[in-house]
């Protein structure tokens, strides 16, 4: 599959708003795979049409998770979600060890 940048321009504009809104609001805020509504991506099934997609036909609701496994780089973000866990969860370690010896 051929990666196709999509200029961010287009992506910041009040067309690309209105049609992602419109996307996100037809599933409901949710992936279309899954039915997740954690990071909630719009995702272009074909990228021919951009910039003259039609919501319906071109466009469609995808979590972050089910976007990686549809561009196959799902390794890297389960590395990237991995390391964050991690780092929240020795935070949360060392706070409580801070409480603990405060006492």
């Amino acid at each position: 599959m051929q990666r196709i940048l999509v200029d961010k321009d287009y992506l910041s504009g009040r067309r690309w708003q209105r049609m992602r809104r419109i996307v996100l609001e037809r599933h409901s805020y949710r992936c279309a795979v899954c039915n997740s509504y954690v990071d909630v991506e719009v995702h272009h099934r074909s990228y021919q049409n951009v910039g003259t997609e039609k919501e319906i036909d071109d466009l469609v609701a995808l979590c972050a998770f089910c976007h990686a496994l549809y561009h196959k780089k799902l390794i890297i973000r389960i590395l990237r979600y991995l390391w964050r866990l991690i780092c929240a969860l020795t935070r949360r370690k060392k706070t409580q060890s801070a409480r603990v010896s405060a006492r």
